[in-house]
């Protein structure tokens, strides 16, 4: 994958701010009426600001939800590290039995 037009079909772009933690979901169809399906993903990349605090992170996330028309789901886990308070609400995993 290197050109937008190689996202359009099964692809969706979101666009993340690590240093305020925001998320966006870009529209890829938006970004090849303006910039057209040719225009590489990493000058993409390169152009993102976040429109909280302004920030150019470079961070963007490419993520396959199959054919056009069909649902798709989405769901981000940060990567920080998790608060002790986190672990003592967990249940305890169970191992799972072929």
């Amino acid at each position: 994958m290197k050109t937008l037009n190689d996202l359009i079909e099964r692809f969706q772009l979101y666009a993340i701010c690590t240093d305020c933690e925001r998320m966006e979901r870009v529209p890829i169809q938006h970004l090849v009426e303006h910039y057209g399906g040719d225009f590489l993903i990493e000058a993409v990349r390169q152009r993102l600001r976040c429109t909280s605090c302004r920030v150019r992170t470079g961070d963007i996330r490419i993520v396959y939800v199959g054919e056009k028309g069909k649902v798709a789901g989405f769901h981000y886990r940060g990567t920080g590290p998790r608060r002790s308070s986190d672990a003592d609400n967990r249940p305890p995993l169970k191992p799972v039995s072929p």
